[in-house]
């Protein structure tokens, strides 16, 4: 967040609108047409940068996974050896294996099903908006703008020119990303992660 620019949904829909040429929303519930294509295509665009890559903002370390209160009988009869433990509501994506390969844990259904006790992991946890620094935010912009073009302007050479645009931001946001700290490259520390 910047010193005077509160971020929100409705923030980055409308610096794409904007980018676009078109008029604001008031609300993404408006009955425009543009209001109804912010509100399908945000969950989805986002959704898809924020685990793109291991963001460091998103980054936590160390959670330790309390167990499920009630465990669900569906997973104890197909999986009778694992444990089930509950992940935070905001979970995104696990960044580190337990007990060294895939096949020694399983997601599902918020949960997260391993053999080891007490797992403790590495993962991405969501943020609110308003916590997006500058250079994700920017990149947020130029991928809904991308995204938007086709179905707001029906110009599909203009489409393909944001997209490419908004790939070079990626490689820039990532390069942002990469450089808040001198630690080993993120594909190095997260081996599931992959280079991409």
């Amino acid at each position: 967040m910047t010193d005077n620019i509160i971020y929100s949904q409705l923030y980055f829909c409308n610096s794409a609108l904007l980018s676009l040429g078109s008029d604001s929303i008031a609300s993404l519930d408006d009955n425009r047409l543009e209001a109804k294509i912010a509100k399908q295509l945000y969950p989805i665009v986002l959704g898809d940068l924020l685990t793109r890559h291991a963001w460091r903002f998103l980054i936590k370390n160390g959670v330790t996974l309390p167990a499920v209160a009630t465990p669900i009988a569906t997973w104890q009869t197909l999986y009778p050896k694992h444990n089930q433990y509950q992940l935070p509501d905001n979970f995104l994506m696990m960044l580190t294996p337990l007990g060294g390969t895939r096949n020694d844990y399983i997601l599902a259904d918020n949960i997260l099903l391993s053999k080891n006790q007490q797992p403790v992991i590495d993962c991405l946890l969501k943020i609110d908006e308003q916590f997006f620094p500058i250079y994700f935010a920017k990149l947020l912009v130029d991928y809904l703008t991308a995204e938007m073009a086709l179905p707001i302007t029906e110009d599909i050479s203009r489409a393909q020119f944001l997209l490419g645009k908004a790939a070079n931001e990626y490689k820039n946001a990532r390069a942002q990303d990469n450089g808040l700290t001198a630690t080993a490259p993120i594909a190095a520390r997260y081996p599931l992660i992959e280079k991409r």
